[in-house]
């Protein structure tokens, strides 16, 4: 075993929150069968090409993985339904316990260097000043640094108790909505980012359809997703913390997250798979 693993997920909560996590996905299961109970599920098709046609992959903590045969998208089929979903988001344990690991010191050190890569990459084609947006935002740390390097930032959190935090912290502008109910201008902002989003959204292409109209013809975005093809994805398989189930509804590679941003209107400048110890 790893000792410098176990060291850093139990110095950042990581155990307590998969062991919440663990529990409050038990308790949406059919004790009869062990697989999401119908009252917290609904069937989909592909979140990427639409298609019913697909093939099984694994079953985990009673949560079918499929890939979608026409474009090879992985995805969770039956899904949590979206009012579960976003009230796991607003209001749980597991969310209460990430609102702590996101202020321990280990993680804001990894995401301090995290969002420095990513600012600067930003800047190489949106420069300062110019608006920024942070979907997910959550405790404002991205944005912070943003707004240091002179951004003006923007930033959306369904977590209530993140976005406050990121407004009295911070003295951040961050509201609670979702992407699908931004009233901005098109081309109102220079950079958009996505970190730990997309794999959470039952529709990505319509949100990064919004986005795309936010966003300056010469805009950037910039976002983070698991990579089902990493090498910690292709050696721990099922057993890979990333594949949840309940929260992350979908599984990208490089050419499924390629195929979802061209049919958004954008085109891939950069894309790097880092193994971490997260």
């Amino acid at each position: 075993m790893d000792t410098k693993k176990v060291s850093f997920e139990k110095a950042t909560l990581r155990d307590q929150y998969d062991a919440a996590r663990r529990e409050e996905i038990a308790r949406l299961m059919d004790p009869r069968t062990g697989k999401l109970d119908a009252r917290f599920a609904r069937e989909t098709s592909c979140l990427l090409c639409g298609s019913a046609d697909r093939a099984p992959l694994f079953t985990k903590q009673g949560m079918d993985f499929v890939r979608c045969t026409a474009c090879r998208f992985m995805y969770v089929n039956p899904q949590v339904n979206e009012a579960v979903l976003e009230d796991a988001y607003r209001q749980s344990r597991s969310n209460d316990i990430w609102f702590k690991i996101l202020k321990t010191p280990g993680q804001q050190k990894y995401n301090d260097e995290k969002y420095a890569w990513f600012l600067d990459e930003i800047a190489k084609s949106v420069p300062s000043p110019s608006r920024l947006l942070d979907v997910g935002c959550s405790l404002g740390h991205f944005m912070a640094l943003a707004r240091d390097r002179g951004y003006e930032t923007l930033g959306l959190e369904l977590g209530a108790k993140a976005a406050a935090y990121a407004r009295e912290h911070h003295g951040l502008d961050v509201r609670e909505t979702r992407v699908e109910n931004l009233q901005e201008a098109d081309g109102a902002f220079g950079a958009a980012t996505l970190f730990g989003v997309l794999e959470h959204l039952s529709d990505p292409v319509g949100i990064l359809r919004v986005l795309r109209r936010v966003l300056r013809p010469d805009g950037v975005l910039a976002l983070l997703v698991p990579n089902t093809e990493s090498l910690v994805a292709r050696i721990l398989h099922g057993d890979a913390f990333g594949f949840d189930g309940r929260n992350h509804l979908g599984y990208y590679t490089k050419d499924t997250l390629t195929e979802a941003l061209a049919k958004a209107g954008f085109a891939p400048v950069r894309m790097k798979t880092v193994v971490t110890c997260i």
